[in-house]
Order: C-alpha cells, then sequence, then structure tokens
C-alpha cells in the first residue's frame, strides 16, 4: 500500500533517523552472531572446516530430498537417498542441478517447508539467454550481508561510511539518475544513463557527495573512468577502495580505474544472485578466497571430473543457506582456475581461485569451433584510445561484429587498425566485421557486456575441460 503523499516527508525523515543507528544494531541479532562466527571460523584449520561442511552439507541434503520434490526426483533416478553421504568425497555422487531444471519447473525446486510468505523471488542476470526464477528467504537477507562484509573488511571497508554505486540495483530516468538509500548511506548512481553527454552531471554529484568507498560493475566503473582521464579529473574523487564484481575483470581495466582514482584500492568478489558461491580477494593478494561457511566449491570438467590445480573448469556449488530454492552441485556456468586451498599469505584454509574467467557466454566460436576469450585477445596497448566503449557481437560461429562507440578523434585509420589486428588475433577461422555505432545497449540489469553471445552454447560446455 502506497503511502499518502503527504507523509512522505515523515517516512523519509524516519529513513535518515533510523539509518543513523550502526548498521550492526539494525541488522539484528542473527546477522550480528553470523559475523562473530566468520570472525573465529575463517581462522579454523583445514581440518575443522572439513568437519564443519561435512555436516552442513548432509543437513542440506536430506533438507532438499525430504522437502523439495525435484531433488528428491533427481535423487530417486540416480539411485541415491541422503543415507549415501557421509564424506565428502561421497558429493560427486550425487547429481549436478542444471538451470534448465529449475527454468522447466521452479515449484518442483521450491522448498515445501517453508511459508510463500517467507519466499521472494528473484531472477539471475539471464546470460544463458533466458533468466532463470528461484526464491530466497529472510535468512538471506542478514546472511549476505554477514559474509559481504566480513570479506570486504579485508579490502579496507568500514561500516557505516559514504558509499557511491555504479551498478544495475537502480535505474532511474534521464532526469532522475540518483538516488539516496539513508538506510545505508549510499547514493546510487545510473549506469544507465552515463554518457559523454551527462558526465558532468554524474561527476558533479559524486564530487559533493565525497564517498569513502565506490561499488560498482567494472564495465561501468571503466566508462566512468575513461570520462575522468578524458575531462582532466583524475584524482579529483579520492575513495578509500573501489569494489568491484558481478563482472570479469580484465588486467586493462584495472589500469584505467587506477588512473583515474590513483588514491584508491581495487578489491574484487565473486558472486551471483542465487547466493550460493562467494570468493572475495584477501588483504594480500588479488585472487578469489572461497568461503567454506558460504557454500561448497567444486571445480570440474567436461565430464564432471574435478580439475588440478592451474587447470580451467566450471564453478560447481552447494550453497549452506538457500532455504527457499536449494542449490545441490548447482552449475553456475563460470569459468575459475584453482589455484589452491590454503593462502600463504594470509594464513586462511579456503580455497583459492587465481583467476575467474568468466562465463561460458564470454567465449568467441571460430567456424571450427575453436574458443577465444576476451583475456586471449590481450587488448593492453593504444588500439581503443580513441573508442568510448566497443563490444563483440557473435551469433553465428565465425562471424564475428565489433562495434565501435567512437571519440571525436576517431578515425579511418583508427578503423583501418583495429580492424587488422583484432583480425589477425582472432586468426583464420573468424570473419570480422567492424562497424560504427552511435549506442551500444546495457542488459536490463544495467550490465555492459564485452561479447555479446548469441550462438548456441549447448555443445561448447563438451568442449572446455
Amino acid at each position: 500500500m502506497r503511502l499518502p503523499s503527504i507523509l512522505y516527508p515523515v517516512e523519509q525523515a524516519f529513513r535518515y533517523l533510523y539509518g543513523a543507528l550502526p548498521f550492526s544494531w539494525r541488522a539484528g541479532a542473527q546477522y550480528r552472531r553470523l559475523r562473530r562466527f566468520l570472525s573465529e571460523a575463517q581462522w579454523w584449520d583445514a581440518e575443522r572446516i572439513r568437519e564443519w561442511q561435512t555436516e552442513r552439507l548432509g543437513w542440506m541434503i536430506r533438507y532438499a530430498y525430504e522437502n523439495v520434490p525435484g531433488y528428491r526426483h533427481l535423487y530417486e533416478k540416480a539411485g541415491i537417498t541422503p543415507a549415501d553421504f557421509g564424506t565428502l568425497e561421497d558429493l560427486p555422487a550425487f547429481p549436478l542441478l542444471e538451470k534448465s531444471f529449475v527454468q522447466t519447473d521452479i515449484r518442483a525446486f521450491t522448498s515445501r517447508s517453508v511459508s510463500p510468505r517467507n519466499l521472494t523471488y528473484l531472477t539471475t542476470g539471464g546470460s544463458t539467454g533466458v533468466p532463470v526464477g528461484f526464491y530466497h528467504t529472510r535468512v538471506n537477507r542478514w546472511m549476505e550481508d554477514a559474509f559481504m562484509h566480513a570479506g570486504w573488511e579485508w579490502g579496507g571497508w568500514i561500516p557505516d561510511q559514504k558509499t557511491l554505486t555504479l551498478r544495475g540495483w537502480f535505474q532511474g530516468t534521464p532526469k532522475r539518475f540518483f538516488w539516496y538509500n539513508p538506510l545505508r548511506r549510499e547514493l546510487h548512481l545510473s549506469t544507465y544513463y552515463l554518457t559523454v553527454e551527462t558526465y558532468p552531471q554524474y561527476f558533479q554529484i559524486a564530487k559533493q557527495f565525497a564517498p569513502l568507498f565506490i561499488q560498482a560493475y567494472p564495465s561501468a566503473m571503466t566508462f566512468f573512468s575513461r570520462l575522468i582521464l578524458e575531462r582532466g579529473d583524475a584524482g579529483v574523487l579520492q575513495p578509500r577502495v573501489i569494489f568491484l564484481a558481478s563482472e570479469t575483470i580484465y588486467p586493462w581495466q584495472r589500469e584505467l580505474i587506477a588512473r583515474a582514482f590513483p588514491t584508491a584500492r581495487i578489491f574484487a568478489h565473486y558472486g551471483h544472485t542465487e547466493q550460493a558461491g562467494l570468493g572475495h580477494w584477501c588483504e594480500y593478494i588479488d585472487q578469489y578466497h572461497f568461503w567454506p561457511f558460504y557454500g561448497y566449491l567444486e571445480l570440474l570438467d567436461s565430464q564432471g571430473n574435478p580439475v588440478p590445480l592451474g587447470q580451467v573448469g566450471e564453478i560447481v556449488v552447494t550453497s549452506f543457506w538457500n532455504y527457499g530454492t536449494p542449490w545441490i552441485r548447482y552449475r553456475t556456468g563460470d569459468l575459475g582456475i584453482l589455484a589452491g586451498n590454503f593462502c600463504s599469505a594470509c594464513g586462511r584454509n579456503f580455497p583459492i581461485l587465481s583467476n575467474v574467467q568468466g562465463r561460458i557466454q564470454e567465449f568467441l566460436i571460430s567456424q571450427y569451433g575453436r574458443l577465444v576469450s576476451f583475456t586471449a585477445l590481450n587488448v593492453h596497448n593504444d588500439l581503443f584510445d580513441h573508442v568510448w566503449q566497443f563490444q563483440f557481437y557473435q551469433d553465428t560461429p565465425g562471424k564475428v561484429t565489433l562495434k565501435l562507440l567512437p571519440r571525436s578523434e576517431f578515425s579511418k585509420n583508427d578503423l583501418n587498425r583495429i580492424q587488422q589486428e583484432m583480425s589477425s588475433k582472432l586468426g583464420e577461422d573468424f570473419s570480422l566485421e567492424t562497424v560504427c555505432v552511435e549506442q551500444i545497449p546495457l542488459t536490463p540489469r544495467g550490465k555492459f557486456k564485452v561479447i555479446e553471445q548469441k550462438c548456441s552454447l549447448d555443445w561448447i560446455k563438451e568442449t572446455i575441460e
């Protein structure tokens, strides 16, 4: 029910007063208990973590079997029951969960033990073509905050400080592209309306707000940084930390952002809307430390076998906290490289991914089925200096369109050079067309995709090992 307009000022005043209270107090007792647990458990030895995970996994498997018809069907079809799980080594015997299973019948994968009033419907971003719908419960709210804040603290985060966000949470309008949330002391700038023309307004608002922290999509922060450097505004905004997430982070993006914000530390984490796996960089190294108390991580090849250290595998996760739609051995479609299960720099016994290479959809496909990641194209020189943004579009194997959003100084020579160098890097089994465009649309969630992949990807998973 909407409040009468006369009461809006009263409501807003209450939000500001309530937001002035410490977040840990407002978040509730469950949040505080979990934060205390994480502050201690992050230093447990490997054996104690395994014991905790074994107990939690056994409980989640029993919960899903008893309350979620889709899991009972999967397990009965595989001839397996919760009684067959006793150690972590038993987990591979349980079936993998495909996105399509939940897409096809969300009711079958929704817990019967949770009241509909305690369910919140969400969807994934739809990077596989069709968004996957699922349910969270109230547990996900305080749980996610507790883990996120514990991980951000490794990067220098402090609670109750001003934060600027450039993410898809807030869309706004062309005339109202910012919104302040006093409950979290966050100023949201819409990624949908950030352009060369609107940059002065965005920058002035950010400057007046003077945030201590910035949260952003890497693509949005890259574009904002390009504009800052172009206008000679580098170093004016001085956040302590820039937190990046939700997209693949490329080295050239980090370099560009660091030039625009020379005083800021760049800190990243891996996560997704499903809240089944979460990894932060630590205080000392820029590698993803996956929380063993958030979910159980597996890195598998195309045959479902664990990959050795240093090899690329698909990230498969089991959530310990999702009771609405449980995720057990869930294939995320994301790819990572396993670096080990212990960080000698920080001392945590966490699974470490040296790199998250992005989604399976972030590859280009040659006419012979060869896969080329954006990272492999090695865009580290001045090739795109006269371009605001660029995007690879593909709907047919072997044929790629490179879309360029040109800057004022862009010339025919730039176009020819980009065409020649990128054709050479892609190889002879690709046909490349380079075109200039006036706009490169964002996704419904306000993200910018470097590769817009429209080819069928069912067979691609079989080629990634």
